[in-house]
């Protein structure tokens, strides 16, 4: 019985794991790259520039960027993290100041949306829909 619980418990754990590692937002990190995928798909991109020792920035992973919605809306972009304190040239070209801040570029690579600081689910999807509508 203890080892018919113990394999319940190991399909459990590998079975969320999996449906997790699917609902993952497949992240880029070359933005320069992102641009050239983008501009041929004719898709916009969301630039999330972030920081290893930002907490806000850990927060939106663990809790804005797992939400089912936020990963389903995530497939109509070309979605590239992009590390602030590796790339501040970059962080310094779109006017980055604070962690985290999502930028929201069209397939041309001109900005269309800002968000500095966490947001939440919500309010991540309105933005989300809001560029997809200026497609």
């Amino acid at each position: 019985m203890r080892r018919y619980k113990a394999v319940l418990l190991a399909m459990c754990i590998i079975f969320f794991s999996a449906s997790q590692a699917a609902q993952a937002i497949s992240w880029e990190h070359d933005l320069t790259q992102a641009l050239k995928e983008a501009s041929g798909k004719g898709s916009p991109v969301m630039a999330d520039f972030y920081t290893e020792w930002c907490g806000w920035c850990k927060k939106l992973d663990s809790d804005t960027y797992s939400d089912k919605s936020v990963n389903d809306l995530s497939g109509k972009f070309i979605c590239v993290k992009v590390d602030a304190d590796k790339s501040s040239e970059l962080a310094g070209k779109y006017g980055v100041r604070g962690y985290p801040t999502i930028i929201f570029l069209n397939s041309k690579g001109d900005v269309v949306e800002k968000v500095v600081g966490y947001v939440d689910a919500e309010g991540l999807k309105k933005t989300m829909n809001k560029v997809l509508q200026l497609k």
